[in-house]
């Protein structure tokens, strides 16, 4: 009887052991540190007068980047595509997605006394529709999502298939498209108000284009990532990661005269040159410098990112309702955020947890 339960324990270890070969770990902590600066960066206890805090906020916009560039690895990591699995995935996204903005519907309507019509919830819900009075926040994300999932097939197919020219043009094309035409835009705000956004219009990929250059990045990654390691300096991700720092903070203080937070978001972040050097760089760092072994932060943290993503905004909604007003702004303070972006991840990865035991509702959170 011990000699069967020993071969079932090596057996079992050697799966898990197979299995956490087959997961790249330094994603699963990529994406652990990014989630912490996107709940950092929602309804923060900043004080106006940060320097410090305004210098992680403008990290902060490396997370979503970062997200879709890790989306933009792992899919194109695929050997094969399975139809029906796509749009089993594809539907089941979708649908996680209407619920979550039902819910964010029904609480916001609930705590604040408003009234909507079976109309507004029908356009909110299935057709992503802006309602008055209703903030989805990082909602937005999933929209996104679902846009560069419709073109997953294609790029896939490419990459499988001798097309890496094409799919580097298709990234070539969404990046001056987006990223591009908004840097030349903010360059030449600089020295006047002249703009060229309506350039976009002309270009392919209008909706979310930014996001389909993180994501071909994120492939283009994976299918070279032997050569960059190879033919790249170790020390060059970091340098492309606080270069691209230093200037969205440059950035920050041309357009807004001062170093300090000042309750003042930059405009198009994730359509900026400096933000995409950045978040290159951090994928790079966590690619070059990871453990290959499984780390408690990773494994915790890393793989509840779903979950934390949808319901922290909506819990912290509830904290800016109920909680925030007894705060003194005299208490507003980076150890304050840092304490709310700890807990408020805890919080969500417990809710996480125990959501994913439940069959019917454990798609909500992954």
């Amino acid at each position: 009887m011990e000699n069967k339960l020993s071969d079932l324990q090596v057996k079992n270890a050697a799966l898990e052991k197979q299995r956490m070969s087959n997961r790249l770990v330094f994603l699963d902590d990529l994406k652990g540190l990014c989630i912490l600066l996107v709940v950092f960066c929602h309804f923060v206890l900043l004080p106006a007068d940060s320097v410090a805090g305004n210098i992680i906020m403008s990290i902060c916009w490396v997370a979503v980047p970062c997200f879709i560039m890790t989306t933009g690895y792992l899919l194109h990591k695929k050997e094969t595509f399975d139809w029906k699995r796509y749009f089993t995935r594809l539907v089941t996204t979708y649908i996680v997605f209407v619920v979550w903005r039902l819910i964010y519907m029904c609480v916001q309507s609930n705590i604040y006394d408003e009234t909507h019509t079976v109309s507004e919830y029908i356009r909110a819900t299935l057709f992503a529709a802006d309602i008055n009075g209703v903030d989805f926040g990082a909602l937005w994300y999933m929209k996104a999502y679902i846009v560069i999932y419709l073109i997953y097939p294609v790029t896939w197919f490419l990459f499988r298939h001798d097309g890496r020219k094409f799919a580097f043009g298709m990234l070539i094309v969404s990046f001056i498209g987006d990223i591009g035409v908004g840097a030349v835009n903010i360059l030449l705000s600089y020295f006047g108000s002249f703009d060229i956004s309506s350039v976009s219009t002309l270009v392919p990929y209008t909706n979310y284009a930014f996001m389909l250059t993180y994501f071909l990045i994120g492939a283009f990654m994976h299918e070279y990532r032997d050569d960059i390691k190879n033919k790249i300096n170790r020390y060059i991700p970091v340098i492309l990661f606080v270069v691209g720092v230093l200037l969205i903070v440059l950035e920050k203080y041309i357009e807004t005269k001062t170093m300090s937070w000042n309750n003042i978001y930059l405009n198009n972040g994730y359509k900026r040159i400096s933000v995409m050097l950045a978040s290159i760089g951090l994928f790079m760092c966590f690619d070059y410098y990871s453990s290959n072994k499984e780390n408690v932060f990773g494994k915790y943290v890393g793989q509840c990112t779903m979950g934390v993503y949808y319901i922290h905004y909506i819990l912290l909604i509830l904290c800016v309702k109920y909680i925030y007003p007894y705060i003194n702004i005299e208490n507003y303070s980076l150890a304050a955020n840092l304490i709310k972006t700890v807990v408020m991840t805890a919080v969500c990865m417990v809710i996480t947890c125990i959501v994913r035991r439940i069959p019917l509702l454990k798609k909500m959170v992954m």
